[in-house]
């Protein structure tokens, strides 16, 4: 059956698995149950899912399993699985079905609403793009053309850090200790609540700092985006820490009663993130979904220059080389830019009503359409970031040798050029 296109309903009467535990598997299981076929069980090595079940169907390590076909669903495994199961399980080649070669006649839309989320959400960590993806197509058939979904947002909710990098993504650095505080939590909600009454979607938002753990009413963010106005438009949530914190029992708490989907970003700054390991141990006993990135370095990004002009075109050519351009929410204000934003908190660019959005104010869906796809005039004064992927040292002048060290610490207050 292997390398040829075959047509679902030819695996009716026969005993299905399928390897291992994804969305594109999940999908795969509702769209053959729809086509009559009969799926056993689920192949996956993570120990924690085996012995589980989804939908009544059981989850097992990868084994030869009598009279069973398996079916592939990683294209990028295809090889490496394949072998695994003639090598060291004893499957015959023609027992190997991969799923690019399978024809369906039902859609993927036709068992949208069969998936089980709430079970996403206990027992994996790489649903969220999947979720996303399924809530955006609901989310635009009952909206239509004319909705606003907005790209990633970050919302600050302090410029306070348990740590000090010199190249910090949010210039922490170059804010002074009078300068450094909470922000007042019941402005950023109600600035958030103007905003979710125009916005229709909001893919993944991001609760960042500073370190917005410190934050003491953290939880309250956590629990209004619980209310029926964010569930209705936000997919994804996420707090990004730095590992020298644990979670408050606040915070735990409000998760765990909260309905939307939520991620816990761990970056691991080595010796600094002196907690790390205490906060995966309280994520895991927590039930907490959460990702954690290892970097060897960070690229230099937020450095400002002085332009020879403020042209439009010249920003856009580098607003669509740049990698940083998430929308941030800071003070009250949405900027397209997470590092403008902190530019013009420390008045490192010249000021401009053009570089943010007040979501303070009254305002319509056409006039937020407007900012959105207009480019700020701040944005001439950033070096810019374009995306360098580096192998090792010896590829260091593919950015101009500007990576450094990740989380390299500093007891200075930069010092930068001032426009009052």
């Amino acid at each position: 059956m292997n390398h040829t296109k075959i047509k679902s309903y030819e695996l009716i009467g026969k005993r299905v698995a399928i390897g291992q535990i994804t969305f594109t598997s999940i999908k795969t299981y509702h769209m053959l149950k729809k086509e009559g076929v009969d799926v056993a069980m689920f192949f996956d090595r993570d120990y924690r899912l085996q012995h589980i079940k989804y939908r009544n169907t059981p989850i097992f390590p990868w084994s030869n399993f009598h009279d069973t076909y398996v079916i592939l669903t990683i294209s990028s495994r295809y090889s490496e699985l394949k072998k695994m199961l003639i090598e060291s399980c004893g499957y015959s080649e023609d027992r190997i079905i991969l799923l690019d070669d399978i024809l369906f006649e039902c859609s993927e839309s036709d068992v949208s609403n069969e998936y089980d989320w709430d079970w996403f959400k206990k027992n994996l960590n790489n649903v969220s793009d999947a979720y996303l993806t399924y809530r955006y197509s609901i989310l635009q058939k009952q909206r239509g053309p004319e909705g606003i979904p907005l790209r990633n947002l970050m919302v600050d909710v302090n410029n306070k850090c348990t740590l000090n990098c010199k190249y910090c993504y949010t210039q922490m650095p170059y804010y002074r200790a009078e300068e450094k505080r909470n922000y007042d939590m019941d402005e950023i909600i109600e600035s958030l609540d103007h905003l979710l009454d125009v916005v229709d979607f909001i893919p993944y938002l991001s609760i960042f700092g500073g370190e917005p753990l410190l934050h003491p009413k953290l939880h309250k963010l956590i629990s209004f985006l619980n209310s029926k106005k964010a569930q209705e438009r936000v997919v994804c949530a996420n707090i990004t820490t730095n590992g020298t914190l644990l979670l408050s029992d606040e915070v735990v708490g409000a998760i765990k009663e909260n309905t939307l989907f939520w991620r816990i970003g761990v970056s691991p700054y080595g010796i600094h993130s002196k907690k790390q390991y205490e906060l995966f141990s309280q994520l895991n006993e927590t039930g907490i979904p959460y990702y954690s990135k290892y970097m060897v370095y960070w690229q230099i990004t937020g450095q400002t220059i002085e332009p020879k002009s403020v042209d439009m075109e010249s920003i856009r050519k580098k607003c669509e080389k740049c990698v940083c351009r998430d929308l941030h929410f800071l003070n009250g204000k949405l900027y397209q830019c997470t590092v403008l934003a902190h530019f013009e908190a420390l008045h490192r660019v010249p000021y401009d009503n053009r570089n943010s959005f007040d979501c303070r104010k009254s305002y319509t869906k056409d006039e937020l359409r407007d900012f959105l796809q207009s480019y700020s005039p701040g944005m001439a004064y950033c070096s810019g970031n374009h995306q360098i992927y580096l192998r090792d040292e010896s590829e260091m002048d593919k950015c101009g040798g500007k990576m450094v060290p990740v989380a390299e610490q500093t007891e200075e207050i930069l010092q930068y050029k001032r426009y009052e």
